[in-house]
């Protein structure tokens, strides 16, 4: 039976799959009477749509399949160890989707902007910082606990997990704010009116829907290591801070 928790995740993931869908078919659309080619930035976006997807997807395997939704400590074993396997693999969709957005606005900007070399030079900077941000946070997430399987029992911890999360989502709300920051000084410097230069600045700054996004799981993220402070800190992977009863599970049935 599906609570009304894992049914608003099926709707929301679902509704956003879609949205981020429209987005990009628009995006091609607009540009279509032009029979302009793709660029590296329109590659970039199709590419993070994929991942994207990807989160989404099994976002909603997740519900059906491992109890997405429903309280941990009401799923049996097996259940269990298939939740943390899904969130696990979650976790990789997402640093992907959200660094290669970045890198689609950044090369973006590179395009459309023929400036100075100082703001060539800035795009490349923070080019180079998402770059690190990437593979920091991949090698981060799959090396969080080790062996591999730790992530769905319950090991000795290896890693502070919660302690990552946080500055995963702090760096990547701090990239966030560069990138949309970038196109001000530009746009300030263009020959129109200031109700013309508000209007595209607003246009480049829709992305503060993402930054809201990413301080409210930060929120969210902070509330559950306050909630749960001794799991969080002593005990530094999935397993443990969702429950401790998958310690009985041995790792030759969990792999």
């Amino acid at each position: 039976m599906y609570t009304a928790e894992s049914r608003a995740m099926v709707a929301t993931n679902v509704t956003f799959m879609v949205l981020a869908m429209l987005s990009v078919i628009l995006r091609f659309e607009v540009r279509r009477p032009k029979a302009l080619v793709l660029e590296l930035d329109d590659y970039l976006i199709l590419t993070a749509l994929f991942f994207a997807a990807a989160l989404a997807i099994t976002n909603i395997v997740g519900v059906f399949a491992a109890g997405f939704g429903t309280p941990f400590e009401s799923l049996s074993d097996a259940k269990g160890t298939a939740f943390l396997k899904v969130l696990f693999v979650m976790q990789f969709w997402y640093i992907l989707a959200v660094a290669l957005v970045k890198f689609s606005i950044l090369c973006l900007y590179g395009r459309i902007f023929s400036t100075g070399r100082s703001f060539k030079v800035g795009i490349k900077i923070m080019i180079l910082l998402t770059g690190a941000w990437l593979v920091s946070f991949l090698f981060a997430t799959f090396f969080q606990v080790w062996p591999l399987w730790c992530n769905w029992i319950v090991c000795a911890p290896t890693t502070n997990y919660p302690v990552m999360y946080v500055c995963s989502s702090v760096t990547d709300i701090v990239l966030d704010i560069s990138i949309l920051c970038i196109p001000v000084s530009y746009i300030r410097q263009l020959q129109m009116s200031s109700v013309q230069k508000a209007a595209t600045s607003s246009i480049f700054g829709l992305g503060i829907f993402c930054i809201v996004s990413s301080i409210a799981r930060l929120v969210y993220t902070v509330r559950f290591m306050q909630g749960n402070i001794e799991l969080s800190y002593n005990q530094g992977n999935y397993a443990v801070n969702f429950d401790g009863k998958l310690s009985t599970h041995s790792t030759t049935s969990s792999a």
